[in-house]
């Protein structure tokens, strides 16, 4: 019991907070402290809200290893202003997680990169996806 009371201490130098919001700054390293080889690929983004906090984790496609905590946002709502802040303050662009959530969450994350770049959304059967177009 112990060992989980203090394991914060391990990768707390991997996060940062600002403006209200406590973030991961180095995915690779907590990777490392996790003892995991890290390939973005593998992973996917997950985004949790309710009516007080947004969180923000990493989500392993086999779910042979344990979620990681990427931003805990307290008070603050899923809005295209929060999506962006959250998505610039964890690197997004740099890892290109594939996002898995609700379709609100993906309204959002549509809205935030239709102003970057071409994206398509598609819903079937309740669940949705990105595909990237090339123009």
């Amino acid at each position: 019991m112990c060992f989980y009371r203090e394991f914060h201490e391990e990768i707390k130098d991997f996060f940062s907070q600002e403006d209200g919001v406590v973030f991961c700054n180095d995915v690779c390293s907590v990777m490392e402290v996790f003892g995991q080889e890290y390939n973005p690929e593998q992973w996917r983004f997950f985004v949790d809200s309710s009516k007080v906090s947004l969180k923000l984790v990493l989500l392993h496609n086999g779910n042979r290893f344990p979620s990681v905590p990427l931003v805990h946002a307290a008070n603050m709502k899923e809005s295209y202003e929060s999506m962006k802040l959250l998505l610039e303050k964890i690197k997004y662009e740099e890892f290109k997680w594939k996002l898995c959530g609700d379709l609100k969450l993906w309204h959002c994350y549509w809205e935030c990169n239709s102003r970057t770049q071409s994206t398509a959304v598609s819903c079937v059967s309740g669940t949705a996806g990105t595909k990237r177009i090339t123009m």
